[in-house]
């Protein structure tokens, strides 16, 4: 009896389970693919400092784009930390990275409601793209640190024709580069080559020294190993700089805190070496030097400078420094410049010259030198030239920056808001040739003197012409009272008389920097 009501209450409480539906499964959703579709495949190519644009179709079935997430890797195994692209549906990004090799980009697309994700990846080539163009230093800090931006133009490049009017700003490309800006207040920079073996682009701030290869500006060597020896500056403020560079000789020269060094690029020169001290001279201080843009042919033109503390000129060849030979003759004797106090050391087309205010009289002078190599240095006895008094040129006094020209021999000055020009020989006929924009302020003048680039200007028959950038731009820093710098480059018309380019169809205006502390060429 026991056993039946057993077997009874077990076929009950299954007759009881069957009366209810089975819904175990009507909650699960069907779950859905993530659907990456490739649009030009998945094999790329970007140019350094150029933006990687990569737009796949993506969706998942039933998600909203909203719901899904998205990283954008870029990656190179075992040679660089990844780094985050992009976090939306299309990647668009400044590519800053070495060119030369391929980088992985990969994609991570998340389903945030399930967590499921899926992964598409791409090939990237980095091209060269860090070429010849205009370098412009600025700082956005007061000098706490600075960059320097490349300007990529038919201006200043050879390989943009003339028909192309785009003007390409890569702006702070060290930062962009190496992750930092320099450190300290840019003072001077350099790009120099052997041939393609030995690339560099060197520069030296308030605070230091630092070196790249100039074709991707990926910092390789700082600080006092450039050096053989540890150099006297070292542990001291860096208050001055300065280089000049014959491409067609490799020869570098290096000023800091008034002393020279140099280094031979041709025997791969990486390092500097002691400083230069000429014959006789113990002590000296250079505050100005310049070199001949190479008129004298193959042979080296000698690096003129002028020595504050022993008021003099000096000159510089490879590894070695010299003083003039006692002058025979001449309206100044280059080695006793006492009654004057320099202010400017060019290039005009008749030589080295150099802009100084007359102790005796106030008067702005400008006194002109043979340029010669630097192994005829010691045997030239008639360095001096010519001396012209520049007094009678319009608001003389108030010029705050000049510049001079190989091409003719016209003298620049800028005052506040004016640029004015005119002949030596007739400096009383200089007249404004430029005038700043309201609310703007002159803050420099120099020629544009990099190897490559034209430019179009109206020539002097009245029709539209074109020209060698090269000494025939005239570089215009202005900045307001908000720090914005803005360089404006004016074609030269006549070099003689030193006529710009009214026009301002034809005046070129780069923008959107801070404040400009410096311009250079990049080869």
């Amino acid at each position: 009896m026991m056993k039946r009501l057993f077997y009874l209450l077990i076929a009950f409480s299954l007759l009881f389970v069957g009366c209810f539906d089975d819904d175990s499964n009507t909650n699960i959703k069907d779950l859905n693919p993530i659907v990456i579709e490739l649009t030009g495949g998945n094999q790329l190519s970007v140019k350094q400092l150029d933006t990687l644009r990569i737009e796949p179709l993506v969706y998942c079935k039933g998600v909203d784009d909203s719901d899904l997430s998205f990283e954008w890797m870029l990656m190179s195994y075992g040679t660089i930390v990844p780094r985050l692209l992009d976090t939306t549906m299309y990647c668009c990004a400044q590519i800053t990275e070495v060119p030369g090799k391929n980088y992985t980009v990969r994609l991570t697309v998340t389903d945030k409601t399930t967590g499921i994700f899926q992964i598409q990846t791409y090939v990237v080539n980095v091209l060269g793209n860090i070429e010849t163009g205009l370098l412009i230093a600025d700082t956005r800090d007061g000098g706490t640190t600075s960059d320097v931006n490349l300007v990529k133009s038919r201006e200043f490049n050879g390989y943009y024709s003339m028909q192309n009017e785009n003007r390409d700003i890569y702006r702070h490309i060290w930062e962009g580069v190496n992750g930092t800006s320099f450190a300290g207040r840019l003072l001077a920079l350099n790009t120099s080559d052997a041939w393609s073996q030995n690339t560099c682009v060197t520069a030296v701030t308030t605070e230091g020294l630092y070196r790249a290869n100039y074709k991707d500006y990926k910092e390789v060597w700082t600080g006092s190993e450039m050096f053989y020896v540890k150099p006297p500056f070292d542990g001291q403020a860096i208050t001055s700089a300065g280089f000049t560079f014959l491409n067609n000789n490799k020869w570098e020269t290096l000023m800091i805190n008034g002393l020279m060094y140099d280094r031979n690029l041709q025997n791969n020169g990486r390092q500097y070496g002691t400083p230069i001290y000429p014959s006789g001279v113990k002590d000296y201080k250079v505050t100005l030097r310049a070199q001949s843009g190479g008129r004298t042919g193959i042979n080296l033109p000698a690096v003129y400078a002028y020595d504050e503390l022993g008021q003099r000129m000096l000159f510089f060849g490879s590894a070695a420094g010299y003083q003039a030979v006692n002058q025979m003759s001449g309206p100044f004797n280059v080695n006793d410049l006492s009654g004057f106090n320099p202010l400017y050391l060019g290039e005009c087309a008749d030589g080295m010259t150099l802009l100084a205010i007359n102790k005796s009289n106030g008067n702005l002078e400008a006194l002109v030198m043979k340029t010669v190599v630097y192994g005829e240095v010691s045997k030239t006895t008639d360095f001096a030239q010519a001396r012209y008094d520049l007094s009678a040129a319009p608001h003389i006094g108030l010029a705050r920056a000049y510049a001079l020209s190989p091409q003719g021999n016209a003298f620049y000055y800028a005052t506040e808001n004016e640029v004015y020009a005119g002949s030596m020989n007739t400096a009383g006929t200089a007249r404004v040739r430029w005038t700043a924009a309201p609310g703007e302020t002159i803050t420099g003048i120099q020629f544009y003197t990099g190897q490559a680039g034209k430019h179009y200007y109206m020539g002097p028959s009245g029709s539209e012409a074109q020209q060698d950038s090269k000494n025939n731009l005239l570089l215009i820093t202005t900045s307001t009272a908000s720090g914005e710098g803005k360089v404006t480059c004016v074609p030269v018309v006549h070099a003689n008389i030193g006529q710009l380019e009214e026009d301002e169809k034809y005046q070129i205006k780069l923008e959107g920097f801070g404040e400009i502390l410096g311009i250079y060429n990049q080869l």
